[in-house]
């Protein structure tokens, strides 16, 4: 049996992420059930409990002539995972590689955010003719966290320790202060309240939010109940005088705390909530012996400032043919497909 240990990231390959398997990919399978612009495509590895392989093809509707395959709502998975199972044979992985590239139904392989390390993303980079990789514009940003929440502030710049300490030893003390987590009898009440503090936040900075675009709303609300159930979602809230103030969408699996998006009141906005919520859930997780927190991509100053690291992820473009390259070649000049 030939393994992929030689493919692993740092000594071991971590496939527990949120974005990796059928949670992720069926929640936007549910959400894209209108649009004829994208559809499922599921590809089966033939062996002993390997799981599919999750995948949409996508046309764009400046060029609707070219079918794009790409990872579920990559736009917003950073560190992709197309397998969920590491430690398939690479017999297996190959022969699924070969019939990948063997459908007719794409023209170019198009995936984001990715990070070395996948071991079927391997196989298939390494048996295709023509491909392209290139730097992303985007960044995983991730805390390892140690034993103790001290120990944490501790290895901290000392002007965001400082400013970090006060901003909680502030609002602690604050009358009526609570901090919880959502439980699943209350998930429809949390979401609808995190979906109004969201909106709030994003308005007061003239920013768009992907939570309010049709498709991606529902996706979320789709993976947002599907952890609910497992037990895996943290919708954190924040609770000054009997009202919510903050909230946090987060998902743990595994040994990791994931931050996917926040939402606070402006009226509370003085308390600097935007680095306090997030500061209470990393607390949260070193207390429940957590490994990792991890803001994803985006803006990286007050990632930065929390003490996270980034890890640069890479865009992969795999091409049918040599026509398909010299057509998606003049495209690009004419700037109808991204780079």
């Amino acid at each position: 049996m030939k393994m992929l240990n030689n493919y692993r990231v740092q000594g071991k390959y971590n496939n527990n992420n949120i974005f990796s398997g059928s949670l992720w990919a069926q929640s936007f399978y549910k959400a894209i059930k209108r649009n004829s612009y994208i559809k499922p495509f599921v590809l089966n590895l033939r062996g002993k409990n390997s799981s599919p392989i999750y995948l949409v093809l996508r046309r764009k509707k400046k060029f609707p002539l070219i079918n794009f395959l790409e990872y579920p709502a990559q736009e917003i998975a950073y560190d992709i995972r197309l397998i969920e199972n590491s430690t398939a044979e690479f017999s297996i992985l190959e022969n699924a590689a070969k019939e990948l590239l063997n459908n007719n139904e794409w023209h170019i392989i198009n995936f984001r955010h990715y990070l070395d390390g996948d071991p079927f993303a391997k196989v298939l980079l390494d048996i295709c003719e023509k491909r392209r990789i290139s730097e992303d514009d985007d960044s995983v940003w991730s805390i390892e966290l140690p034993g103790t929440f001290q120990e944490y502030l501790s290895s901290l710049k000392k002007e965001h320790r400082k400013k970090f300490s006060y901003y909680l030893r502030r609002i602690k003390q604050l009358q009526g202060f609570s901090f919880g987590f959502a439980v699943i009898s209350d998930f429809e009440k949390y979401w609808e309240i995190f979906l109004s503090l969201h909106r709030e936040r994003i308005k007061n900075k003239k920013q768009k939010s992907l939570f309010f675009n049709k498709l991606y709303k529902e996706f979320y609300y789709n993976l947002a109940l599907a952890y609910a159930k497992k037990g895996s979602l943290k919708l954190s809230f924040l609770e000054l005088d009997n009202q919510i103030v903050a909230t946090l969408f987060g998902i743990e699996k595994e040994d990791t705390f994931y931050y996917l998006n926040s939402g606070f009141s402006l009226k509370a906005s003085k308390y600097s909530l935007g680095i306090v919520l997030p500061l209470l859930c990393i607390e949260y997780a070193i207390s429940n012996k957590l490994n990792y927190f991890n803001l994803l991509g985006g803006d990286s100053v007050y990632k930065q400032h929390l003490g996270a690291k980034p890890y640069p992820t890479k865009k992969v473009k795999i091409f049918r043919n040599s026509y398909i390259y010299i057509l998606y070649l003049i495209l690009r000049k004419l700037r109808l497909v991204e780079k």
